[in-house]
C-alpha cells in the first residue's frame, strides 16, 4: 500500500500542478476587472518596449498577426498557456503544498465556464487595446518624424537667412566705406579746384575774376537755347501733326458731304422727270398704285432740307479750315519769332565765346610771362 501511495503520489503531482494553476490561473484572471484601465495599460506598455520600433511597415504587420490570432483562439491553448504562466510567475512552495488535487480536467473546465468567458472577454479586450495603443503609438511616431523633419527644414532655412544676414550686413558696410571714400575724394576735388582758383587769380593779377562768371553765363545760356530749340521743335511737331489730321478729316468728310450731295441731286432729277412724263401722259403705263404723288413730294421737301443742312455743314467746314490756315500762319510767325530769338541767342553765344577765348588767351600770356621770369607757382604762393 505504501508502494501504491508512493506511486500514485509520484504519478499525481504533474496533474494536480496542472490542475491547480488552470484552476487558479482562471480564478485570477476572473478577477481582473474589465474597465481596468491601469491594468490594461501597464500590460500594454510592457508589450510596447518589448518591441522593437523598427519600420511603420513592421509595426503595421505585428499590429495585423495580433488581430489576426485574436479569432483563433481556442479556450485549450489559452488555459494551457495561462497555466504555464501561471507555474512560472504564481506558484509558490506554499500554495502548491496547501492546494487541494482536483478531480480532473474536464471537470474543472465545466465548473469554470463562466471564469473562461470572462478570462476570454478580458484576453480580447486586452488584445484590443494593446491593438489600438500601438496604432496610437505609430500614429505618433509618423507625427514625431514629419515634425522632426519640418523642423530640420526650419533650422535649415534659419540658417540660410542668418548667412544672408550677414552677407547684407557685410555689402552694407562695404557701402558705407565706398560712400566714404567717395565722400573724400569729392572733397579732395573741391580742394584742388579751390587751390587751382587760386592759383589762376594770383597769376591772372585779377584780371580773370569774371572769367568762372562768364563761363557759368556762356553755359546757363547754351542750356536755354538747346531746352527752347527743343520746345519749339515738339510744338511745331504736334502743331503740324495736329493740323493735318484735322485737315485730312475735314477732306474726307467734305467729299463725303460732297458725294451725297450729287447722289441726292441724281434722285431729285430722276423724281421730277417721272413726275413730267406722268403729267404729258395723263397717267397712262403708270401705275398709281405704287406712287404716290404727295408723298413723292414729301420726300423731295426732305432731301431739300437735307441737302441745304449738308450745305450748311460744308459751309462751318470751310469757316473751320479757314481759321485753322489763320492760325497756322499765326504759329508761322510766332516760330520765325523764336527762330529771330534762337539767332540772337547764337550771336550773344558766339560773343560770349569770344570773351573766354580772348581771357583764356590773356591767362596763357600771363602764364607765360611767368614762366619767362623763372618765378615757381610755390615760390608765388609763398610770397
Amino acid at each position: 500500500m505504501r508502494q501504491m501511495f508512493t506511486e500514485n503520489s509520484a504519478e499525481r503531482p504533474e496533474d494536480t500542478v496542472s490542475q491547480w494553476s488552470i484552476q487558479h490561473n482562471i480564478n485570477v484572471e476572473s478577477l481582473v476587472p474589465l474597465n481596468n484601465l491601469a491594468s490594461i495599460l501597464c500590460s500594454t506598455h510592457s508589450d510596447v518596449h518589448s518591441v522593437t520600433p523598427a519600420t511603420p511597415n513592421s509595426s503595421i504587420k505585428n499590429v495585423a498577426n495580433a488581430a489576426e490570432t485574436i479569432p483563433s483562439l481556442d479556450p485549450l491553448n489559452t488555459l494551457t498557456e495561462q497555466s504555464t504562466m501561471g507555474i512560472k510567475y504564481n506558484e509558490t512552495p506554499v500554495l502548491a503544498g496547501t492546494i487541494e488535487p482536483l478531480p480532473s480536467l474536464v471537470s474543472s473546465m465545466v465548473i469554470d465556464t463562466p471564469s473562461l468567458a470572462d478570462s476570454e472577454a478580458t484576453l480580447e479586450n486586452v488584445l484590443r487595446s494593446q491593438s489600438e495603443t500601438r496604432e496610437m503609438l505609430e500614429k505618433a511616431i509618423i507625427s514625431l518624424d514629419t515634425m522632426n523633419k519640418e523642423r530640420n527644414e526650419i533650422t535649415a532655412k534659419l540658417a540660410t537667412i542668418n548667412d544672408l544676414e550677414l552677407e547684407i550686413q557685410k555689402l552694407k558696410s562695404r557701402v558705407t566705406e565706398l560712400e566714404n571714400e567717395n565722400a573724400s575724394l569729392k572733397k579732395l576735388e573741391r580742394k584742388y579746384q579751390q587751390q587751382k582758383v587760386e592759383e589762376n587769380c594770383e597769376d591772372g593779377h585779377g584780371d580773370d575774376d569774371e572769367h568762372p562768371l562768364l563761363k557759368k553765363t556762356m553755359e546757363d545760356l547754351q542750356q536755354q537755347l538747346y531746352d527752347r530749340g527743343l520746345e519749339v521743335d515738339v510744338r511745331t511737331k504736334a502743331l503740324a501733326e495736329a493740323t493735318n489730321n484735322y485737315v485730312c478729316c475735314l477732306s474726307d468728310k467734305l467729299d463725303e458731304t460732297y458725294a451725297l450731295l450729287v447722289a441726292e441731286r441724281e434722285r431729285v432729277s430722276v423724281t421730277e422727270d417721272q413726275l413730267r412724263s406722268l403729267q404729258s401722259t395723263g397717267g397712262s403705263g403708270f401705275n398709281f398704285s405704287m406712287v404716290n404723288e404727295q408723298a413723292v413730294v414729301r420726300e423731295m421737301r426732305a432731301k431739300a432740307d437735307y441737302a441745304k443742312l449738308l450745305e450748311s455743314e460744308l459751309e462751318n467746314t470751310r469757316k473751320k479750315l479757314d481759321d485753322l490756315t489763320r492760325s497756322c500762319e499765326r504759329k508761322d510767325v510766332e516760330l520765325k519769332t523764336h527762330e529771330e530769338i534762337i539767332n540772337v541767342l547764337k550771336e550773344e553765344d558766339l560773343e560770349g565765346r569770344r570773351v573766354i577765348a580772348e581771357k583764356d588767351r590773356k591767362i596763357s600770356l600771363l602764364e607765360e610771362m611767368v614762366r619767362n621770369m623763372g618765378l615757381d607757382r610755390a615760390e608765388v604762393n609763398n610770397c
